[in-house]
């Protein structure tokens, strides 16, 4: 089962592991298009790093980390313009919470040129505690995902139905958490 860490406030996304986008619906595209978030728990909060290798990302061009916590599902979606928008999802239908600037850079590494956003999502946006994002297990169930506005899913961690934008909550990973 994959995992969460659960670590202090100021931990290093470097000693994180990532959730990449691995099962893909175009071939030709996975050649070109490569994405990974990293994640932490830390009290009171969520801190997600999203990472998107594009030589020349499009404005419409995100990366979604989808996750359940109690009887809702959200969306936490990230864009090359530096950007978050937080949406709660009710069936095939979003309702946008907000979205806000994050903390987001560019760069050219040996895998090719990325963009990237960081964002510390508070439970308070949630507006749900602690205890209904992690289950009793301490597990919370997420996905991750790489696509373009209004067109299907180009790929994501746990395997989705094909032409879907966002996945159903039956399309959703175990994750549990472990403490550093």
């Amino acid at each position: 089962m994959p995992f969460i860490p659960s670590a202090a406030p100021g931990t290093s996304f470097d000693a994180m592991p990532a959730i990449k986008v691995q099962n893909y619906m175009n071939a030709t595209e996975e050649e070109q298009v490569y994405a990974y978030l990293k994640i932490f728990k830390a009290e009171k909060a969520l801190h997600l790093f999203s990472v998107c290798f594009e030589e020349n990302p499009s404005d419409d061009s995100r990366t979604c980390f989808v996750f359940k916590a109690g009887s809702h599902q959200f969306c936490c979606t990230f864009s090359p313009d530096k950007n978050i928008t937080l949406c709660d999802i009710d069936g095939s239908s979003l309702r946008e919470i907000y979205t806000k600037p994050a903390r987001g850079f560019n760069g050219t590494d040996e895998q090719g040129s990325y963009w990237a956003v960081e964002y510390t999502l508070p439970f308070s946006e949630l507006e749900l505690a602690d205890e209904f994002l992690f289950s009793q297990e301490n597990i919370l169930y997420a996905n991750f995902l790489k696509y373009w506005q209004n067109s299907p899913t180009l790929g994501s961690f746990t395997p989705i139905a094909a032409n879907t934008s966002f996945p159903a909550l039956d399309d959703l990973q175990a994750f549990t958490t472990l403490t550093f």
